[in-house]
């Protein structure tokens, strides 16, 4: 069962790259549309809710708790679960409509999102999943939403 999540997760990360790689070549309009969803992104967010408590974000991030901050600067994001001045894990990412594509490695995480003036829902299946091996393992597929306001 693990070799087939493994095995679908890389094809949907696959198809994530190529459609994002597709649409980013066919016109400089396409960047240009998402330049202010990116932008608006930009800048200090601290969770405030969450559907599972503790969560994690593979490989390095565990015991995502209320606190926990998400800082997104130009393409990248960083993310830090305690007050230490170094994130846990820092991922690459591109904004495609409602969707945010997280890159490690060869891997591609996907979450969609909310945005209002002072939150970010982020909800993922495969990015943010429970930090409890047991839950991880019996509910492997339903998606995780996470709330976090601007700091």
């Amino acid at each position: 069962m693990k070799r087939y999540k493994t095995v679908l997760y890389s094809l949907i990360g696959y198809y994530v790259l190529i459609s994002l790689s597709c649409t980013a070549s066919d016109s400089a309009s396409v960047s240009k549309a998402n330049e202010p969803k990116t932008a608006s992104l930009m800048g200090t967010w601290v969770v405030i809710e969450q559907a599972n408590t503790p969560l994690s974000i593979l490989p390095l991030c565990k015991s995502i708790k209320q606190g926990a901050i998400f800082k997104f600067s130009q393409d990248k994001l960083e993310v830090y679960v305690s007050g230490s001045g170094n994130p846990c894990d820092v991922f690459p990412f591109r904004v495609s409509g409602n969707t945010i594509s997280y890159f490690k490695n060869d891997m591609v995480w996907v979450c969609t999102y909310q945005l209002s003036s002072d939150s970010l829902k982020l909800i993922s299946n495969n990015f943010i999943t429970p930090d409890n091996p047991k839950e991880k393992s019996s509910d492997a597929l339903s998606e995780i939403a996470v709330v976090l306001k601007r700091k």
